[in-house]
């Protein structure tokens, strides 16, 4: 009897491992389903992710080259601006030797003017009358005469009145 008593109990011990298997082996086979669900909802998610990153890459690729055409069109422009300015950086200057010309011509041409009773020197008797005031008056600023016949005008400024009547009148 010992030896059917070990016998079975071999067999009981051989039947619980089998079981221990069985148990094991199904959860085995349940987590394996579980990976492949999952390892094919992580291929789905890997194609996204590739496709997201695709466009990423071409947005980017599309970015640089507005960036590029941005920055010519910028370059572009700055460049205009400095010959603009250099231009005008050029005609100031012929603007400022032109005047300083003007200048120097006024004060060579610039006559001593006599003293007289005109409506200049009145003008400015008043004018010493009450040194703190003045008052231009255009009414007599447009009585002057092409001809030079006010008094403290020098030949450029009777030139220069000329010139813009003349242009009134036209």
């Amino acid at each position: 009897m010992n030896e059917a008593l070990l016998g079975m109990v071999l067999d009981g011990l051989v039947l619980l491992f089998l079981g221990a298997t069985i148990f094991f082996a199904v959860r085995l086979s349940v987590h394996l389903r579980m990976f492949r669900e999952s390892r094919q909802d992580l291929q789905k998610l890997i194609g996204d992710l590739t496709m997201q990153i695709s466009k990423a890459e071409k947005s980017i690729e599309t970015l640089k080259m507005s960036a590029r055409d941005v920055s010519r069109e910028l370059q572009q422009h700055l460049d205009e601006a400095k010959a603009v300015g250099d231009d005008l950086e050029i005609m100031t200057r012929g603007a400022n030797n032109i005047a300083d010309r003007l200048d120097r011509s006024a004060d060579r041409h610039r006559q001593p003017v006599p003293e007289s009773s005109g409506p200049m020197h009145r003008a400015k008797s008043e004018r010493e009358e009450f040194p703190g005031f003045a008052i231009r008056d255009p009414e007599l600023a447009q009585q002057v005469t092409v001809e030079g016949s006010e008094a403290g005008a020098s030949l450029a400024e009777r030139e220069l009145l000329e010139a813009l009547q003349s242009r009134k009148g036209r």
